[in-house]
């Protein structure tokens, strides 16, 4: 081989070389790229964490959308923030919050409408990075180079929120341009914050829920209480009219204990012969149509006495409307009862002695200046039995 395909040989070999050279020094700037996003996405990684754990702790509702429009600036190193959330009435209505200088004053009105524009461009439950030229259009959004943006919804819970992160053009030279990577884990930021909110809102809700189940226990006990103390009888059946609960004053009325009763039907062993069949009639209308009753009837206890019942029944619905049950309250009147036909069997012996016995018998009340005769009166004076009282 002469010298000079020797030397030929050697500047091929070190033109091959340093191809070599640069391709490595290529693979090793990409490595080093990779390497460097891969731990500044780690980083994000980080953050996130420590946001996810913050947002966990008890807070108010306007403090953890503070915690989230701080997290994307923090997390995602832009400069400014947007947190929108829409919810129904029941859970507050709307609430929007921002972060940075570049928003300071800005009119909340004209801020919640810019941003219902801008979420036109942001497809639901997607993260995507807006330029320039889809801001210039929207007022509030004509000072940003570029916008960092997902939307979220949750029917179940009723919310909508729209997270946005933002550089401004003043500005843009100082922050990294968003990379690919970013609307990745800005969706996954996305993804935490409503899960947080959601179990917020169902916590809320359990809370809530609590509270009525604490307050209709201590209702019960009071309501209970009273039913087990009275000495009326208390009665609660299904809609069907079928015996659940009675309470001790009714047992120790009718005579009867509470196995032989639960299941049936008050009728089936209160009532026999005896029972009006206007009342009857009342009753079964009153119970048909879930209205309430009062009517006095003729009961019998388990030893076949009588006594006189004064009752009331009123049906009972649950929120929805359902009917689900009657409580009927049960006086015993029988003592009652038999005073006033005492009274009137001694007025009826009294009027019919005072007229065969021609003793005329008179009576005044001071208090209404009142008067009243019976008919031997009339008859001794000869006055108009359509006199009035207040003349005799």
């Amino acid at each position: 081989m002469s010298d000079f395909e020797e030397l030929e040989g050697l500047r091929e070999a070190y033109a091959e070389l340093q191809l070599r050279v640069t391709r490595f020094s290529s693979v090793e700037q990409e490595l080093i790229n990779t390497r460097d996003r891969l731990d500044n996405e780690l980083d994000m990684y980080k953050r996130l964490h420590i946001f996810n754990s913050a947002a966990l702790k008890e807070q108010t509702g306007h403090d953890f959308i503070r915690l989230v429009a701080e997290a994307i600036i923090d997390v995602f190193e832009l400069e400014s923030s947007i947190v929108h959330l829409e919810r129904s009435e029941s859970f507050g209505g709307s609430l929007t919050y921002y972060e940075g200088m570049i928003l300071e004053g800005t009119n909340q009105e004209d801020l919640v409408k810019d941003i219902r524009q801008l979420s036109l461009f942001i497809p639901v439950g997607r993260s995507i990075i807006l330029q320039r030229e889809s801001l210039q259009d929207i007022p509030i959004f004509t000072n940003f180079n570029e916008a960092l943006c997902t939307t979220v919804s949750d029917p179940e819970s009723e919310f909508k929120f729209i997270l946005i992160g933002l550089i401004s053009n003043k500005n843009a030279p100082l922050y990294n341009k968003p990379k690919k990577s970013h609307p990745t884990i800005f969706s996954i930021f996305a993804q935490q914050v409503e899960s947080l909110l959601a179990n917020r809102q169902k916590r809320k809700q359990i809370d809530q829920q609590i509270l009525k189940i604490q307050a209709s226990d201590r209702e019960l006990k009071k309501l209970s209480l009273i039913a087990t103390k009275t000495k009326n009888g208390v009665i609660i059946t299904d809609h069907q009219g079928r015996i659940e609960w009675v309470n001790d004053s009714f047992l120790e009325t009718s005579g009867y204990k509470l196995e032989e009763i639960i299941g049936k039907k008050p009728k089936d062993f209160l009532q026999r012969d005896g029972v009006s069949e206007e009342e009857r009639k009342l009753l079964s209308e009153a119970l048909r149509d879930k209205k309430n009753v009062e009517v006095t009837i003729i009961n019998h206890n388990k030893e076949g006495i009588p006594y006189f019942n004064q009752l009331e029944i009123t049906p009972v619905f649950d929120d929805k409307g359902n009917h689900i049950n009657f409580i009927a309250l049960q006086k015993d009147i029988t003592a009652e009862m038999m005073f006033k036909q005492e009274i009137l069997r001694v007025n009826s012996r009294l009027e019919k002695i005072t007229s065969r016995s021609s003793i005329g018998v008179w009576e005044f009340t001071p208090s209404t200046n009142a008067g009243i005769w019976n008919d031997v009166m009339y008859s001794i004076y000869g006055a108009d039995r359509n006199l009035k009282d207040e003349k005799l």
